[in-house]
């Protein structure tokens, strides 16, 4: 979920004539039900399955982060009605994992950067990193060499597996919200 002109919205893949959109919806709160659903149409080729990108808006610029490795930013001005895609300094980034790198949450701000979360996966295990992105800029300025500890073992229905989904800055202390084992958060 992300805040955009004052309201809360949610990004999701919707699957339109066996092709998986990135979409975006606003929370009524009045209704308790997404209005407003939206495809995005990235100035790209879109992929067979979309899935991973992460959203955050600032001074009513709505900002989509594709991918990371290859580092894709595009935003989105209200009065244009288009999406563009930014031109910002290609960082190589040498994670211990060789891997696809994907998204894992939405940016935060926190003092003046961008915290966000990613990850790459293996034989079911998730390995997390995050970058910290240039509030100005939107560049990436640094990011976790290695894969970050979260607990040793997570029981369920897929034993082992922890996965990343969010993250919040609540009173200066940034909480991490992940799902476990595919069966609680």
């Amino acid at each position: 979920m992300f805040n955009w002109f004052a309201e809360l919205y949610v990004s999701y893949t919707k699957v339109i004539n066996d092709t998986a959109c990135i979409c975006i919806a606003k929370f009524d709160y009045k209704s308790k039900k997404f209005t407003n659903e939206s495809k995005i149409q990235l100035p790209i080729s879109s992929n067979k399955v979309e899935k991973n990108w992460a959203f955050f808006s600032e001074n009513e610029i709505l900002y989509c982060i594709y991918s990371l490795n290859p580092y894709r930013i595009f935003q989105y001005r209200d009065e244009r009605k288009v999406w563009e895609e930014l031109k910002v300094e290609q960082p190589k980034l040498d994670w211990f994992h060789h891997a696809p790198i994907c998204n894992s949450t939405n940016p935060i701000l926190v003092d003046g950067y961008y915290l966000m979360f990613f990850h790459t996966k293996e034989r079911g295990i998730y390995f997390h990193g995050a970058v910290l992105i240039d509030k100005d800029t939107k560049e990436i300025l640094h990011y976790t060499k290695n894969s970050i500890y979260l607990k040793d073992y997570a029981q369920g229905l897929h034993n082992g597996l922890l996965y990343v989904s969010g993250c919040v800055l609540i009173n200066d202390t940034i909480r991490v919200l992940y799902g476990e084992a595919d069966s609680h958060s």
